[in-house]
This record gives C-alpha cells, structure tokens and sequence, in this order.
C-alpha cells in the first residue's frame, strides 16, 4: 500500500509540476515516471516487507505462549524485548538524522546552483 501511495503521490507530483509550467525547467516534457524506477519501488517495498517480517518471525517461533501470557498478565517485560525496543528507536533516529542532514546539504546545494549564472 505505501509502495501504491507513493508512486500515486509521484504521478500526481508530475501533473501538477507540468500543470504550473515552470519557464526555467529545462526538459519539462520529458519528465515522467520510468519503468525502472516503479521496479525499484516495488522491490523496495517487498524487501522492507521482508525484512521487518522476519524478526517477528524468528522471535515467535522460539516463543513459550504460556509463559509469555503469565508474563503479560503481570505487565512486565523482560529485558531483551526492551533492548530490541531501544535498539530500534536508536536505529529510528540514527536515520532520521542522516536524512535531515542529507535533505539540508540537497537544499543547499540547490540554493547554490540557482545562483549560478549559466551564460
């Protein structure tokens, strides 16, 4: 489903940026979504599909469900699930961070060609 929302926002994107008919876009009618790059979305979302899907997996199979339901009944948690909670929260930010940074950098580096008389 985010894999089908993305590419609809895309497309939608790609009218409305041909709609408005910037003068300063060069190649504007070439601009359109690629048989490639709807495959990579696709395999995208089928590995991070995978690959969210396989820890879960792991961890239930490896499961005592008697135990695990006279643990839940007391609302408490053992260590390792809080660990693999914190870990991922770490992971989480940890990438949140790189794609602000990358996304200020991208910015700027527009910023730099706009200023950049191309005569």
């Amino acid at each position: 489903a985010g894999a089908a929302v993305g590419v609809g926002l895309a497309s939608f994107g790609i009218g409305a940026v041909k709609a408005l008919e910037p003068g300063d876009l060069p190649r504007l009618a070439s601009i359109g979504l690629d048989g490639h790059v709807l495959w990579v979305a696709v395999a995208a979302t089928v590995w991070t599909a995978l690959l969210s899907g396989v820890a879960p997996a792991l961890q239930s199979t490896r499961l005592d469900l008697l135990s695990n339901l006279r643990e839940s009944a007391r609302a408490t948690e053992g260590r390792r699930h809080l660990s693999s909670r914190r870990l991922l929260v770490t992971v989480q930010v940890a990438l949140s961070l790189v794609l602000l940074v990358v996304t200020g950098l991208l910015l700027r580096s527009m910023m730099r060609l706009h200023q950049v008389d191309p005569a």
